[in-house]
């Protein structure tokens, strides 16, 4: 099956079909791939906010803890093995002109890479950073990701 299937705040898909997970207008949000390679096996999650303690219904990758732990253990249900994964991140920007809220896409990051180095999963790919937000298409069969940027 070949598709393109959207990735909502919050929200993650894995899937060992030939589909094509997509993020819009990632921002400070960081969209996060977890695959395994071997066994074509992969996942995406579009990350809100690096962590919180508030449950949120229905959004397993709202938090980038809860994001990487149900990507991990997703992909081992459909056949990834944990020696195998490995990871790719895009997002993360700085859009909002406020000091505080500035550095929002910068921890997001921070917590999102954090939590794969706790799982010793390798980042084999990230753009992150900037001033502008994008859009990120992951292809499951291929395990490559397509950045486009939203000037």
């Amino acid at each position: 099956m070949t598709g393109e299937k959207e990735i909502k705040i919050g929200e993650m898909e894995i899937t060992d079909e030939k589909e094509i997970l997509v993020a819009r207008a990632l921002g400070s949000c960081v969209a996060v791939a977890i695959y395994d390679r071997q066994n074509e096996v992969g996942g995406m999650a579009h990350v809100l906010l690096g962590k919180g303690n508030k449950h949120r219904e229905n959004k397993p990758a709202f938090y980038a803890d809860k994001a990487i732990e149900n990507l991990v253990k997703e992909v081992r249900r459909l056949g990834g093995r944990r020696e195998n994964l490995e990871a790719k991140i895009v997002g993360g920007a700085s859009m909002f002109s406020s000091q505080s809220k500035r550095k929002v896409g910068e921890k997001n990051v921070e917590a999102v890479i954090k939590e794969l180095d706790d799982r010793n999963i390798p980042v084999k790919g990230k753009d992150i950073g900037g001033t502008h937000a994008r859009n990120v298409r992951f292809k499951v069969g291929s395990m490559s990701i397509m950045v486009e940027y939203k000037i």
